[in-house]
């Protein structure tokens, strides 16, 4: 997953370290399988299986 470095700075440092982790793939999907967590309230990371989805309510993408 790649992220403009805006993108990580409107999640915090919790978010920024996901999306971070999430570029190497597999370690977050083992840290998170099956879980769901709440990154600053402004993403919902959600691991399936080896799937990260990283959801972004209200994100404005023209900053």
């Amino acid at each position: 997953m790649k992220l403009a470095p805006d993108w990580t700075s409107t999640l915090g440092q919790a978010g920024h370290d996901a999306v971070h982790r999430s570029r190497v793939g597999p370690p977050l999907v083992r840290v998170l399988r099956g879980t769901e967590a709440d990154l600053s309230s402004h993403a919902l990371v959600t691991v399936d299986d080896d799937r990260v989805r990283l959801r972004l309510p209200n994100f404005d993408t023209k900053r």
